[in-house]
């Protein structure tokens, strides 16, 4: 998937530098719409170009990468891969146009569509692979007023809760807000009763509602059904709204606490293998997350995790976007180290993880 998101990013980024020199007036008008004016086109088809190169094309290049995971657009997530199909079709009875044409020129964009169609083809049925199937989780059933940091079966962090009233939550271990598209755990905060990104400040209160801060929702809450003293853990749900709130003290009204010395609770990862190497964790192809110690580089636009030695060895980090400022740095709050999973020869999903306790 990654290598035909690769070559249809190429190609379809070459279609706009061409509709551009369009636009523009460049006397290329033979290789393009049908090849019935050559040189300069009519001002109503430069127009078209414009527009082709401005919207169109650029839209159809975001698709690719949120299909390949390398962006994160929630909007096109819930679409499938129904417009990928779509415009497979479109390029596929472009790729023929192309080939049926009169103008030689034209001609040459035939085997890029193709190319591009069966890209996208590609894309598309990787996007119909049903995930596979996660191991059963069962976890412990938390007692009333517990606040548990806990690991799904492949790893996932998330939070089980037992509230006052014998209820009982198990909350996404991950904070909805990601600047950079990079994941951050969260801590939990005995004396506010709720849980806190100590970098970014959103926070959450016990259900998971968002109480104040950058998140932009509550953190999802994942099914479950009691089995005696386990809880059997189904698929996460939707998360609360924005403005979705639970009855219980506003944020002013908590006393949150302030550095690792406070009295929190966090995800620890003692007992995970630790990778050094970035490059060996995504030639092993683990399956779940994977704890890594490195350091995130931006590199020409790119963003790659290196190991602490320097980035001889690295992997990339697909998604995470470099920052616009080039002195800016990712530091990790208090240490080096990761999770992620590996996909396709990269590393996906990386979150940034709490540091050992001394």
């Amino acid at each position: 998937m990654t290598i035909a998101a690769g070559i249809a990013v190429v190609l379809l980024g070459a279609i706009v530098v061409f509709q551009i020199a369009l636009a523009l007036g460049v006397p290329w008008g033979s290789a393009a719409w049908g090849g019935q004016y050559p040189g300069v086109l009519p001002t109503r088809l430069r127009v078209a170009s414009a527009v082709a190169a401005l919207v169109v094309y650029p839209l159809t290049i975001v698709l690719v990468l949120s299909t390949a995971g390398w962006v994160q657009v929630g909007l096109l997530d819930d679409l499938g891969s129904l417009p990928l199909w779509i415009l497979a079709a479109l390029l596929a009875l472009g790729a023929v146009a192309n080939f049926a044409s009169r103008s030689p020129r034209e001609r040459i964009w035939g085997p890029v569509a193709l190319v591009v169609a069966i890209c996208f083809v590609v894309l598309a049925l990787s996007e119909d692979e049903p995930d596979p199937p996660q191991a059963m989780t069962r976890l412990a059933l938390p007692a009333a007023g517990e606040v548990r940091p806990d690991y799904l079966a492949d790893g996932t962090p998330v939070w089980v809760v037992g509230h006052d009233d014998g209820s009982v939550s198990v909350l996404s271990g991950f904070d909805s807000h990601l600047p950079f598209n990079l994941g951050k755990v969260l801590w939990w905060c005995e004396t506010a009763q709720g849980f806190d990104n100590p970098e970014h400040g959103s926070k959450y209160d016990e259900f998971g509602f968002r109480i104040g801060g950058p998140a932009p929702t509550g953190l999802y809450a994942y099914e479950t059904v009691a089995e005696g003293d386990r809880l059997l853990v189904a698929a996460p749900g939707q998360p609360p709204a924005f403005d979705e709130r639970s009855t219980g003290p506003a944020e002013g009204e908590r006393e949150w606490c302030f550095g690792l010395d406070g009295p929190i609770v966090y995800h620890e990862f003692e007992s995970w293998p630790a990778w050094d190497s970035p490059s060996a964790a995504v030639e092993s192809e683990a399956d779940g997350w994977v704890l890594l110690n490195g350091e995130l580089v931006a590199d020409a636009g790119e963003v790659w995790l290196c190991s602490l030695n320097g980035c001889a060895d690295r992997a990339f980090a697909a998604g995470v976007i470099a920052p616009p400022d080039p002195d800016m740095e990712f530091g990790p709050l208090g240490g080096e180290r990761f999770i992620a999973r590996v996909r396709d020869g990269v590393l996906v999903n990386v979150t940034r993880v709490m540091p050992e306790r001394r």
